[in-house]
């Protein structure tokens, strides 16, 4: 088969695109013969994405867009469908803790969990929508990717709001998957462990060794590691996957509380 993953000719939508998983998931669909459109609230970055797709030979539309701004999403929407054609693919990717440090539960204050859960789920709930309205309305189908965390999936200290938000994503993904299924369109997500984009390094630069001897592949996800099964999920090759949750941890979440065997046991 030329193109097993019968991505090439379409065209691919990324949010938080300017870095980290949302330029790999860029490269990824761009590589697999996607035109795509790289949305970022850094115009810049974003612009740097779009220029590595086409210095490689690829179709690339770059736009600053901030995802809370419902009206300004659905005009970049509107200029992707003009520009590049009709949604095949779209990656909910932006997202991440607005600024704020780990807090405790006691001490996130309500600015913090409003913050929290405008950019990670009502934000996103609120694109969704749209990308659904315009694969609906061109009545081919389409596969729809978002990005929640192993903190939706688990509790982890300090980020409580930034966690509940997270869940919010897979319950979104999975009742969309039941939806908007008899149109055609598929909808998953993934729950990254600890991943080190450039906005996780002022967190976890100081404890990747430790984080990494906590993993059973004993080394931290990079970006590309999440971007490899978003491209699966968007691909033919997931044709009858829907409404799923895939953490991509290394094995990390079915490790915890697990401890090892001294050379004595039998």
């Amino acid at each position: 088969m030329d193109d097993p993953l019968g991505l090439d000719g379409k065209v691919a939508l990324v949010t938080g695109a300017g870095a980290g998983i949302g330029a790999a998931c860029t490269l990824r669909l761009a590589a697999a013969g996607c035109a795509v459109a790289a949305l970022d609230v850094d115009a810049g970055a974003a612009e740097r994405t779009a220029a590595e797709v086409t210095g490689n030979g690829g179709r690339a539309l770059a736009l600053g867009v901030d995802v809370r701004d419902t009206d300004g999403f659905s005009a970049a929407v509107e200029r992707c469908r003009r520009e590049l054609g009709e949604l095949d693919v779209c990656v909910n990717n932006a997202g991440g803790m607005a600024g704020h440090p780990l807090k405790r539960f006691l001490e996130v204050t309500p600015g913090f969990v409003t913050d929290a859960i405008e950019l990670n789920l009502s934000a996103l709930f609120r694109c969704c929508q749209t990308e659904a309205r315009a694969m609906v309305e061109r009545g081919a189908g389409g596969s729809i990717v978002n990005v929640s965390s192993l903190g939706g999936v688990r509790a982890v200290r300090g980020v409580t709001a930034y966690g509940a938000a997270k869940a919010g994503v897979i319950n979104l993904t999975q009742t969309m998957a039941i939806e908007l299924g008899p149109h055609g369109i598929r909808t998953n997500a993934i729950a990254p462990g600890t991943t080190l984009t450039p906005a996780a390094q002022d967190q976890v630069g100081h404890r990747v060794e430790a984080t990494a001897a906590a993993n059973p592949m004993r080394r931290v996800a990079l970006p590309d590691d999440m971007a490899g099964v978003v491209l699966f999920l968007a691909s033919d090759l997931a044709a009858y996957v829907n409404g799923q949750v895939i953490a991509v941890d290394g094995g990390f979440s079915a490790a915890v509380g697990v401890q090892p065997r001294s050379r004595s046991s039998s």
